[in-house]
């Protein structure tokens, strides 16, 4: 197949994917996290419940005094059914250092959704249903500090998923399936709790909802496959 023609039906196959859309009606407000004081959308009404693979499409509420998007650097996802995360929300909010997810239906968390979010400090995921965490799931969230796992039914980590966080000061895993434990803002203590964490959380047999996925799209949609000669 023609190459130009191949990234053009990827393009159709990208928006067809994405067709699906909701919106976020955001509360704004100044709120403190565990890292600092952050403007923040608190988003209440999250209005798809049961569409994945959807398109934040826009954003509304009135923010304090003469701030706009760009001055919002936290989300706060709080408490209803969330069965997907939205992997363009910085298309809206590109300076996202902050997200708090809790009470959710999310049960994935794949390297796509995070790849934008460069800037992200935090990640706190509680009361979730995240099964897994893989080794590339932080790729490009080199500036996380703080990441808060809890309450979820982890059945599998893979080694190296927390290897390229320099900055990570604080592990809180509670209450989760595989192991409970944490270390609070102490960065010589964490090398050791990932270990216990990547050992502890070792499931040979589960199979990655993100892969699967994956999967589905390149059995569906056969012409997104590259081959080694760079053609599809």
């Amino acid at each position: 197949m023609n190459l130009r023609f191949g990234l053009f039906l990827f393009t159709i196959v990208i928006f067809i994917l994405s067709s699906k859309s909701f919106e976020l009606r955001c509360t704004y407000n100044m709120a403190n996290y565990y890292i600092g004081t952050f403007y923040e959308c608190k988003d209440l009404d999250y209005k798809i419940k049961t569409q994945k693979d959807a398109a934040l499409t826009s954003v509304s509420g009135k923010h304090s005094r003469q701030l706009t998007n760009e001055k919002v650097n936290a989300i706060w996802f709080a408490g209803y059914p969330m069965n997907f995360f939205p992997s363009n929300l910085t298309n809206f909010y590109p300076y996202i250092k902050a997200i708090w997810i809790s009470y959710s239906n999310l049960s994935s968390l794949c390297s796509y959704d995070m790849e934008k979010l460069t800037q992200l400090k935090l990640l706190y995921i509680h009361s979730g249903k995240i099964a897994h965490l893989s080794s590339d799931l932080f790729a490009n969230n080199k500036e996380l500090e703080y990441i808060g796992i809890r309450a979820n039914p982890i059945h599998h980590i893979d080694f190296g998923t927390f290897s390229n966080l320099k900055n990570l000061h604080t592990l809180f895993f509670v209450d989760n399936s595989c192991f409970s434990g944490n270390v609070y803002y102490n960065k010589n203590l964490i090398d050791d709790i990932v270990k216990k964490v990547e050992n502890k959380c070792q499931n040979k047999e589960f199979k990655s909802e993100c892969e699967e996925k994956s999967e589905k799209l390149l059995v569906k949609y056969p012409m997104m496959n590259f081959h080694s000669d760079g053609k599809f």
